[in-house]
């Protein structure tokens, strides 16, 4: 009998142990987060958990739905956790080897393709949230750091930062067609993602302001351009006044004036602006003669002329250097 008796208070305080263990729940406010596989996941789907207390081990865990696993960041240091697949509805159980508030604050997960920010590991935080942006007063959170651009990112990332002006260099001037200018950050220049952007606009009916990139480092800024004599702004960009019959059109840029060095042009004003069709430079024929580009008409082609330099003048570099004799 006292054997037995014995044997009974034994298993009596097992049972208040396991029931003990399974009743507690200190620290994450649910018991069933984890460790029931048999509900489905969506891969993709925007859910996440920051769990401080696991109930198997005590220990931190994150489940999130982006795919892949997770590395928590914190302070100088950062931890792969081990991904056990999918539960409770998760596509993903990543378990650590510390309580949530061993990890501090200030905490950045690089769960799956996302980047997610936990301000205190004690608290459970059951969505993903945006890492802050840069506080001047208070500098970057652990686990970012300040790429000069006035953002924080997360210390895995690369800082190329770079502008992207798409019509700065194409066959079509700038302020003929209408773009948007972007300030791209990311880990590659081609993996980077819009974070600043400025589209061309018209200031009035003859200004346009054009989006630019001063630099590569720097976010785009607008500038103010005239769209000139036969063009107009409308939409963001400088359009043809279709109502003037323009056609081909002779400019003589010094006015036939044989002491300046210049040139007469042909010009097609189109849709995608004004291009030089002919144009004729004035020139030396000899020591006393100069050959001037003129325009014979408003629409031909320019044309070069002989002139003898006028007051005992000579021709250098195709222009009339006169003497003064006065």
């Amino acid at each position: 009998m006292k054997k037995t008796a014995i044997l009974l208070g034994f298993l009596i305080v097992i049972l208040l142990a396991c029931d003990l263990d399974f009743n507690d729940s200190s620290g994450d406010g649910n018991e069933s987060d984890e460790d029931n596989a048999s509900d489905t996941c969506i891969v993709g789907q925007d859910k996440f958990l920051w769990k401080p207390i696991s109930e198997s081990d005590r220990m931190l865990v994150i489940l999130h739905s982006y795919s892949g696993g997770a590395v928590v960041q914190y302070g100088d240091n950062s931890e792969t956790g081990d991904n056990r697949g999918a539960s409770n509805g998760y596509c993903s159980t990543i378990r650590f080897d510390m309580p949530g508030a061993s990890y501090g604050t200030d905490i950045i997960i690089s769960a799956g393709t996302r980047q997610c920010y936990v301000a205190n590991g004690t608290n459970r935080v059951e969505s993903c949230q945006p890492v802050p942006e840069l506080n001047t007063s208070e500098g970057c959170p652990s686990g970012t750091k300040d790429c000069g651009n006035g953002r924080c990112i997360p210390d895995a990332n690369y800082c190329e930062v770079w502008c992207n002006d798409p019509d700065e260099n194409t066959t079509v001037p700038d302020i003929y067609q209408k773009t948007t200018a972007r300030f791209m950050q990311g880990d590659t220049l081609s993996s980077g993602t819009p974070s600043d952007s400025l589209t061309d606009n018209c200031s009035s009916s003859q200004y346009l302001l054009e989006a630019v990139c001063l630099s590569t480092a720097e976010a785009p800024s607008h500038q103010m351009r005239s769209c000139g004599q036969y063009y107009y702004c409308s939409n963001g960009a400088c359009v043809l006044n279709s109502t003037l019959s323009i056609g081909l059109t002779c400019q003589d840029n010094d006015g036939n004036n044989l002491e300046s060095a210049s040139s007469a042009v042909q010009i097609n004003f189109g849709a995608n602006g004004p291009e030089n069709t002919v144009e004729k430079f004035d020139a030396c024929l000899n020591t006393t003669h100069i050959k001037e580009a003129v325009c014979i008409n408003e629409t031909a082609a320019p044309e070069l002329q002989v002139f003898e330099c006028p007051g005992l003048g000579t021709c250098e570099e195709g222009r009339c250097i006169v003497p003064d004799i006065s």
